[in-house]
């Protein structure tokens, strides 16, 4: 089964921030993983971009373990660097097809939608 099926078939994602450190962090979504949760993101604006690095880098092979998907919350810049599987966008983040050439290539990008409009311009 490819990403774009997994994504498809995730009926619960959790969001979380780094609030009780990387460390934390990686704990949590190991126990979130082995409860039977498949999808994560990690979206914390306080977060530098080292210390979301530090922490997708450390997750990731969690998730893996877990056969499970992280995503990355609106830093492309560390999206890119990094060739996550997923990155989720904000509805005003500007254009996806700039960011979806600067990921890799099976990487998928997300965003947030609230309305038809919304909805029209992330396609």
């Amino acid at each position: 089964m490819g990403l774009p099926d997994n994504v498809r078939l995730t009926r619960v994602q959790v969001i979380s921030d780094l609030r009780g450190g990387i460390e934390q962090f990686v704990g949590f979504c190991d126990e979130l993983y082995s409860a039977g949760i498949h999808l994560i993101q990690l979206r914390d604006a306080s977060a530098s971009p080292e210390q979301l690095r530090e922490a997708m880098q450390a997750v990731q092979p969690v998730a893996f373990e877990h056969r499970a998907l992280v995503c990355l919350g609106r830093n492309i810049e560390v999206a890119a660097e990094l060739e996550v599987d997923l990155l989720h966008l904000g509805s005003t983040d500007g254009a996806l097809e700039p960011v979806r050439r600067r990921l890799g290539r099976w990487s998928l990008v997300g965003r947030s939608v609230h309305d038809a409009a919304q909805l029209a311009h992330a396609r």
